[in-house]
């Protein structure tokens, strides 16, 4: 596959490779995007927000409903975690969640959070 416009970019085993960044295309465990996290700081992740019409009027610091994990419109910040819940920013500003920040419950690939991350390779 050939990128004219962007010949920097190439097709690799589901990855997108652009200079220091890169984006895991399959699945991560809970403790790949973890260890991804820790090594490279706060790295953007993929998540479904379309399939619940509340998820955009939330507020509040843990989302706990119902979202589906196999698509992806919209990217958020995941910033770490804690014993059992992920820390992730948004942004759509501080009206959304508790200042812009909100929590997925770890362990269940909440949202599909666990199948893309994007981090910054230095």
């Amino acid at each position: 596959m050939q990128y004219p416009l962007y010949p920097n970019f190439r097709l690799r085993d589901f990855c997108f490779h652009h200079s220091g960044s890169q984006v895991e295309g399959s699945m991560l465990t809970e403790e790949q995007l973890l260890l991804m996290v820790y090594r490279n700081g706060p790295s953007v992740v993929a998540i479904n927000t379309n399939t619940n019409p509340k998820f955009p009027y939330f507020r509040g610091t843990r989302w706990t409903e119902h979202c589906d994990s196999d698509r992806y419109d919209h990217a958020v910040l995941l910033l770490g975690w804690t014993e059992d819940e992920l820390i992730l920013q948004n942004s759509w500003g501080d009206w959304f969640g508790t200042g812009g920040f909100f929590r997925l419950p770890r362990g269940q690939n909440k949202c599909g959070v666990q199948h893309m991350i994007g981090s910054v390779i230095l």
